[in-house]
């Protein structure tokens, strides 16, 4: 259960975590502390500013200084509690990107699953105006980034992807483990479209991709291949997956993996994870 949940949102003293992050100008204001326990310091967020400046020349100015100064009214922010709840509101004052992702309400299917990525489309002006967007989207995109997943949209990851910018979103994740090119793999299952073989999730490891091929239970299960550039690596990501983002140029044909070389890596990788 979230900790939003067990007190409706509310502090001690009765008011909401997006009510203490309202000043008295009635503007966002930070020092609001997430409920999304990360053990980190949040950086404050300075609303000084007008709260629409994208491409102003002030604007240009704060980036280039490193401050961006958001402001939102306090119609705005209730409006925004009633879209996507008031720790999630918290969160954005906090600049907490992967809190804010986490605890975003209203966007779920019919079946009851998290929508990040349409949560990411809807708010990306925002999202950019507490520099805040690039963290979320790769948050966003991890927490949707099983192949064939149903919840995924190619089409609207595409569109934030070119959204987004480039250094942010590398910085963003962890520095790539060398110069490249890479040898990375992509699970994939199922027919026709829904394979995604030229999708943007990839791994450097043969194990995990063949975990990936498998997950849903999809026919004909397999894993490509593919040598990629330092340039076509958006984002990488450090962790049990050893996770890649990739744009894969449009001349890329990945190659098939015989599954005789990537099923002994999955059992392996089966074997060290404790799984049977």
């Amino acid at each position: 259960m979230k900790a939003s949940e067990s007190s409706g949102g509310r502090s001690p003293g009765g008011r909401t975590l997006a009510e203490r992050a309202v000043g008295t100008d009635g503007h966002l204001v930070g020092g609001a502390q997430s409920l999304h326990a990360r053990g980190t310091q949040h950086r404050s967020a300075d609303v000084q500013g007008a709260r629409s400046r994208s491409g102003s020349p002030r604007r240009e100015r704060e980036e280039k200084s490193g401050k961006v100064s958001p402001a939102l009214s306090r119609e705005e922010i209730a409006a925004l509690v009633d879209a996507i709840g008031d720790t999630a509101v918290a969160c954005l004052a906090a600049r907490d990107a992967e809190g804010f992702v986490d605890y975003a309400e209203g966007f779920r299917d019919e079946d009851g699953r998290p929508q990040q990525l349409r949560l990411m489309d809807r708010y990306v002006s925002l999202l950019r105006d507490f520099d805040m967007f690039e963290k979320a989207l790769l948050h966003a995109y991890q927490c949707n980034s099983v192949n064939n997943h149903s919840n995924y949209d190619y089409d609207a990851l595409s569109r934030l992807l070119e959204a987004a910018d480039p250094e942010k979103l590398r910085a963003a994740g962890q520095p790539a483990p060398g110069p490249g090119p890479f040898t990375l793999y992509r699970g994939v299952a199922g027919r026709g479209r829904a394979r995604h073989v030229q999708g943007f999730s990839w791994t450097g490891s043969l194990g995990v991709a063949g975990s990936q091929a498998e997950i849903l239970g999809l026919p004909d299960p397999a894993v490509f291949r593919a040598v990629v550039p330092r340039s076509c690596v958006l984002a990488y990501v450090l962790g049990e997956e050893d996770e890649y983002l990739v744009r894969l140029p449009t001349s890329a044909r990945p190659k098939r993996v015989p599954e005789s070389e990537w099923r002994p890596a999955l059992e392996r990788h089966n074997s060290r994870a404790g799984r049977v």
